[in-house]
């Protein structure tokens, strides 16, 4: 599975392990390049974007925990955001990093015009808002936006 063409392992280990003991073992994987085959964030985020959607219409404002979902939500949905933006402009970069800030700032080099509200994804990610209607107009409006340029993209 790991040898296998194509597959995300060989990227993953190479990049997001650390050695504790023995033998160090990214030498035996094929070297990977950042590509197609590292895309992981964007192939979810549409469905991803439209679940976090419907869970924020739907949790109760008068939940005793309603400020603390909101930004758990939002948190998890921002990281998303930003590495999905970033996914999108790696392969033509010819980068790869796990860094949120890395992604916003390679993503605003390809996509100039969009560089404040990635940044502002940035910051949501960083800080989550438990502003739900802010939330909620942000991922219809850039989220749709970004949803567009993966499928354009991606596809």
């Amino acid at each position: 599975m790991i040898q296998a063409p194509n597959s995300v392992w060989p990227g993953i280990i190479q990049t997001r392990s650390l050695k504790i003991s023995g033998d160090y073992t990214s030498e035996n994987l094929p070297q990977f390049k950042p590509g197609r085959s590292l895309v992981n964030y964007a192939k979810t985020w549409e469905q991803d974007r439209i679940k976090i959607l419907d869970s924020l219409i739907d949790i109760d404002p008068s939940h005793l925990k309603f400020s603390a979902q909101v930004k758990q939500k939002c948190g998890w949905i921002m990281r998303r955001m930003v590495r999905t933006g970033f996914e999108l402009v790696m392969e033509r970069d010819r980068s790869y990093t796990p860094d949120l800030y890395y992604c916003h700032e390679r993503f605003s080099t390809y996509f100039p015009e969009q560089r404040a509200k990635m940044k502002k994804a940035l910051e949501l990610a960083i800080v989550p808002s438990a502003n739900r209607p802010g939330l909620i107009v942000f991922l219809r409006g850039f989220g749709c936006w970004l949803t567009a340029q993966v499928k354009a993209e991606l596809s």
